[in-house]
């Protein structure tokens, strides 16, 4: 992030996102101001400011060991990626947001008020697409609140109408990754399962890319032919289709050549289709097998130290070496942490409600492969990685003994 960026009044912001809307309108304001240049230090002041006040009201009130676990995992999501503030990206938004969430989702269980945690929730699940994965966890702990105050409740109605009316908003968003999505979700997905990629010395995306194109020939011959396309497994949208698609849009090229290089890009991109690669998944159970070992152990062997949003804070150089190293061994252990704290948030508040979402955030490592394939993996678990704390109060709260409505009444476990 640079320190100013100039505005152009015809310009406008169309990052379908919460961050979008946040730049869209300060732009906005700058405008009517009468100035021409964004400045960057604001943005980061005013994030800062949310995250701050959201931690101090996090703590204000203390209720066992809820609070210390959550403002504990809090502490370390922030050492990692503290850098984030300091971007555009949209899990700046969900960094800044998430000590707030928490404290709604607490109101929300234990007094029933729904105002602050409907709006962070739409703010956080619209600052990026793939939190469309986390929206089960915000709409069960509605639900939840409907079986135990009554589904009468209108406010409730319409905390979850707002929430699926921010998920279909998101579903129609950035059309222009479906290609890359689908081309990954088989390619790279279904190919560096298959080759076991978490075996590799390699620890991140950045490593892994390099090392199967520097290989390729060889890998390749571990693939079956019975597999559609067996030739292009374990390759990327970039380079391999994206230089495809740039043959087939080439003036220099004849029509025909064009023709095939388009025609080829289509049939490739086709097989990560939704209901195809699906139907690849069940017709051959030792991929799916495969896919699912490799992903989890990918999350826990990862390291997902990002350079390119490591640039910086400007500090000290001693403080700024202690958070790097701080930063670097965090970075290498987190899909550890990712695991092992929901599953001790588990052991603490056994029941079938806590077990629910659990399992539910332990499958968005399966999510990402899904969507996307191991292309920039480490990247796309951030926003998972930094709603944890928001999870963790979600498994450990329950809700106060006395409701209006008995659980008895309802003829249903109390969860």
């Amino acid at each position: 992030m640079q320190a100013h960026y100039p505005l152009d009044t015809s310009a406008q912001i169309v990052n379908n996102s919460s961050m979008g809307v946040l730049l869209g309108v300060i732009g906005w304001l700058i405008q009517c101001a009468g100035k021409n240049t964004l400045l960057t230090a604001p943005i980061l002041f005013i994030l800062a400011l949310i995250m701050v006040s959201g931690v101090f009201f996090l703590a204000h009130k203390k209720r066992g060991y809820t609070n210390f676990l959550v403002l504990g995992v809090f502490i370390l999501v922030l050492l990692c990626y503290a850098v984030y503030l300091k971007s555009f990206y949209g899990e700046a938004l969900v960094l800044a947001l998430v000590p707030i969430l928490c404290v709604g989702i607490r109101q929300l269980v234990l007094e029933n008020k729904i105002l602050l945690f409907t709006l962070s929730a739409v703010v956080v699940i619209y600052a990026k697409q793939q939190m469309i994965f986390v929206a089960p966890v915000i709409l069960v702990l509605l639900l939840r609140n409907m079986w135990l105050y009554g589904a009468s409740n209108s406010r409730l109605w319409l905390s979850l109408l707002c929430i699926i009316s921010v998920c279909a908003m998101l579903l129609g968003a950035h059309p222009e990754n479906k290609a890359p999505n689908q081309y990954n979700r088989y390619f790279n997905g279904v190919g560096w399962s298959l080759l076991q990629s978490s075996n590799w010395p390699a620890q991140r995306f950045e490593e892994r890319h390099p090392y199967f194109y520097q290989h390729q020939q060889q890998l390749k011959t571990l693939f079956p032919a019975t597999l559609p396309h067996y030739n292009y497994l374990g390759t990327s949208y970039l380079p391999t289709a994206s230089t495809l698609l740039d043959a087939a849009r080439s003036p220099e090229g004849t029509e025909a050549q064009k023709k095939q290089a388009q025609d080829l890009f289509d049939q490739l991109v086709a097989q990560g289709r939704p209901d195809v690669y699906l139907l690849t998944l069940v017709q051959h159970p030792v991929i799916l097998w495969q896919l699912v070992k490799n992903t989890y152990r990918t999350v826990v062997r990862s390291n997902y130290a990002v350079d390119y949003t490591r640039s910086g804070l400007h500090l000290t150089p001693a403080v700024a070496q202690v958070l790097v190293n701080a930063q670097t061994q965090l970075a290498r252990v987190f899909g550890w942490i990712f695991v092992v704290t929901l599953l001790l948030a588990l052991l603490y508040r056994r029941s079938l409600f806590s077990a629910a979402i659990v399992v539910w955030m332990l499958l968005a490592p399966l999510a990402v492969v899904a969507g996307d394939g191991y292309f920039e993996f480490e990247k796309h678990m951030t926003a998972f990685f930094v709603f944890l704390p928001c999870a963790l109060m979600a498994v450990i709260l329950i809700a106060s003994k006395s409701s209006p409505v008995s659980p008895s009444e309802n003829g249903l476990p109390q969860g």
